[in-house]
């Protein structure tokens, strides 16, 4: 599937879209200076801007995909996760970006409930995800047309069941998903006009949303825990993986409970 992605991205389809896509992503996070910026799914066409500035960016990948390294130089930030353990430790991640993830995971409770352990009390997320009423995902030629697309309403509930506080949407790809040099040309005026004219038709959902500590009605069965390792992301000051440092969780460790 990763390398599908990455033919995606490396065409003119992909490079407008990261354009487009990154636009309203770049609004949503101005300031990511000293922060520690993730990214699940196939996020490194996303990620490549914060590169420079952020503290620490990493990119996951689902398990079964085919890797390559990231970025292309340097030391790799790039591993592996399964739905239900990002190799992360509890609170290491300050801002994180979900890209081609949620519209083809098989649980999505145990994947929120990953995320909002490895989140910071202040952690912030962005789901990027097809809209199930624009145009994108009804073609089977991107990887926005695969899988389940999901509406606004759908997010947000997604979001408040575990305990997330949803923040800002935005909206992106007003243009057709045809590879056509017109629609190139006028995508940025296409762009403008959706977002005032028919933003219920974009192509993609950009939702962002808080973790949320206190408690309220619990979205997990509580289940009997299991001991994991997890890799702490580097400093600042080193960025490389020879410098995580890994640890082996307590049983009291904070997390939500499991559903």
């Amino acid at each position: 599937m990763t390398s599908d992605l990455e033919q995606f991205y490396a065409s003119r389809q992909g490079q407008l879209a990261r354009r487009l896509i990154g636009l309203q992503l770049r609004q949503l996070w101005p300031e990511v200076a000293g922060k520690t910026v993730a990214g699940l799914g196939f996020a490194m066409p996303y990620l490549d801007v914060f590169a420079e500035e952020a503290a620490t960016t990493v990119a996951l990948v689902p398990a079964g995909s085919i890797v390559q390294r990231w970025p292309e130089e340097g030391p790799n930030r790039l591993a592996i996760f399964q739905e239900d353990e990002i190799p992360l430790a509890d609170q290491s991640v300050n801002l994180m970006l979900l890209v081609h993830v949620l519209e083809t995971c098989r649980s999505l409770d145990r994947l929120m409930r990953e995320i909002w352990r490895v989140l910071a009390d202040d952690g912030r997320i962005v789901l990027i995800v097809p809209n199930r009423h624009g145009v994108w995902s009804l073609s089977d030629t991107t990887p926005f047309g695969q899988g389940s697309p999901f509406t606004a309403g759908q997010v947000q509930r997604l979001l408040a069941r575990h305990l997330l506080v949803r923040g800002e949407i935005r909206r992106a790809m007003f243009v057709p998903p045809w590879n056509l040099k017109l629609l190139q040309r006028l995508a940025f005026p296409l762009e403008r006009a959706g977002q005032r004219l028919w933003p219920q038709f974009a192509g993609i959902i950009l939702a962002e949303a808080q973790k949320q500590l206190y408690l309220g009605a619990p979205a997990f069965q509580v289940a009997r825990p299991r001991r994991r390792q997890y890799v702490a992301l580097p400093q600042a000051a080193a960025r490389t993986a020879e410098h995580a440092a890994v640890r082996m969780l307590a049983p009291n460790d904070r997390r939500p409970p499991r559903r």
